[in-house]
């Protein structure tokens, strides 16, 4: 036989390769996936909550890495600080913040966990140095102390190591039963490739979730494929008139009936109220929604979250918060951690073993790296009217607990402290 006729017969073997031809469509499928965001194109009031996270974090992901230069200040945490900056940014630049509400429900993004401004908190840095920086909000919901790790480490690996990072921490990020397994929570799906692996794969993972995420690390498609299922039901959706899911068909039961124009019920998990956005009430003057309000749901949801005691996940997210505060001794980044003010409603439920060993062992870490800790966990400062459920501040209590921040930072600077705060100054002004 000639060669060319070898050549023939390989590549006709090659052509009815079951194998060859799905490598082909996971690689169009990849590109695929590379070149379109799914979720974007998915009505912005059909997502569920952990998909309004994985969008909202791919976009500040994607803005984050877009920047020309890092950024002066990172914040990450979770919907705690989120809620002081966003709220707080009413009061410091309403027009804004509205044109950007307008703009990312345009493009199907939630205006709340995709908000990326801290104007407040760059004003607030600017009177205690005397320096204009600049802010960077990667705060996302839900978060663990193992996703904000995660998120400064590729922040370091991509460029954009920021000078300082204040990171707002509550007992909630280190015990929470309701957030996925560390490596399959939002942040790890969204930032997910070969470098991450050691941090997903334990000698505990099962062989199954295993290979799921060695795939995901490797293919965007394999990390996006649940989000072009909810498209495609989506599209669906559109096309034959009915409900995405039993969550959209409650939803629409409950827009038949009647709501209360005097009462308000916020949806942490997406920022949202049944009510006009919260800062657009603002811009109408409306200061009712403003107030605390007890909902018997997010009361049931953190009795769920603290209970029963994990002390597993205690013990594994305190080793994260090591490995955090230690990325920042190594990349000299000036680390300001703030525990966050919650109320004495949902301290309550917190199981009293759990908060000793947060107050005891997770408090005290900061110092250890050599970074700043912030107290303004204290019942005399922050009074019930200060949020707007058991835990989220209000405008007034997010202005209040930024404003306290940079008191308490103006004051570290002045006694000239030991300890990384009292670079704060001279790392801002390095350019």
């Amino acid at each position: 036989m000639r060669l060319w006729e070898k050549l023939w017969a390989n590549g006709g073997r090659c052509a009815r390769s079951t194998v060859l031809w799905l490598l082909v469509l996971l690689l169009v499928c990849d590109l695929a996936s590379s070149a379109f965001a799914p979720l974007s194109m998915v009505r912005h009031e059909k997502l569920e909550p952990g998909q309004i996270a994985l969008s909202s974090i791919a976009y500040k992901a994607e803005q984050l890495k877009s920047m020309p230069n890092s950024p002066d200040i990172l914040v990450l945490g979770s919907s705690l600080p989120m809620s002081a900056i966003k709220y707080a940014d009413t009061l410091a630049d309403l027009p804004g913040l509205l044109a950007f509400e307008a703009k990312a429900k345009a493009v199907g993004l939630n205006p709340f966990q995709s908000y990326c401004g801290a104007k407040y908190l760059e004003s607030t840095l600017a009177k205690t140095s005397g320096v204009k920086a600049s802010a960077f909000n990667f705060t996302c919901a839900a978060c663990m102390v193992s996703d904000a790790y995660l998120i400064l480490k590729q922040a370091c690996a991509e460029g954009k190591a920021p000078k300082i990072i204040f990171y707002g921490i509550a007992p909630r990020d280190f015990v929470d039963n309701l957030v996925p397994e560390v490596g399959t929570t939002p942040s790890f799906t969204v930032l997910a490739n070969a470098t991450t692996l050691p941090e997903r794969l334990t000698w505990q993972t099962p062989p199954n979730l295993a290979f799921d995420l060695v795939v995901s690390s490797l293919s965007q498609y394999c990390r996006d494929r649940s989000n072009w299922k909810m498209l495609c039901m989506d599209w669906a959706s559109r096309i034959f008139d009915h409900p995405v899911n039993l969550r959209d068909s409650d939803n629409q039961s409950a827009n038949n009936k009647s709501i209360d124009s005097n009462s308000q019920k916020t949806d942490m998990a997406t920022g949202e109220s049944q009510l006009p956005g919260l800062s657009r009430n603002l811009a109408a003057g409306n200061s009712a929604l403003q107030e605390f309000r007890m909902d018997e749901d997010h009361l049931r949801d953190y009795r769920k979250r603290y209970n029963p005691a994990n002390f597993a996940r205690l013990k594994q997210e305190t080793a994260y918060f090591a490995k955090l505060l230690d990325l920042c001794r190594q990349n000299k980044i000036v680390c300001v951690v703030i525990n966050m003010p919650i109320t004495d409603i949902n301290r309550t439920m917190i199981p009293p073993d759990i908060y000793k060993k947060y107050v005891t062992q997770v408090l005290s870490l900061p110092s250890e790296y050599g970074a700043e800790m912030i107290d303004l966990d204290s019942p005399r400062d922050f009074v019930q009217g200060d949020f707007l459920d058991s835990v989220h501040t209000n405008p007034r209590g997010g202005k209040k607990l930024l404003d306290k921040l940079g008191v308490a930072l103006q004051s570290s600077l002045a006694a000239n402290q030991s300890g990384l705060t009292n670079q704060l100054g001279v790392r801002l002004q390095t350019k």
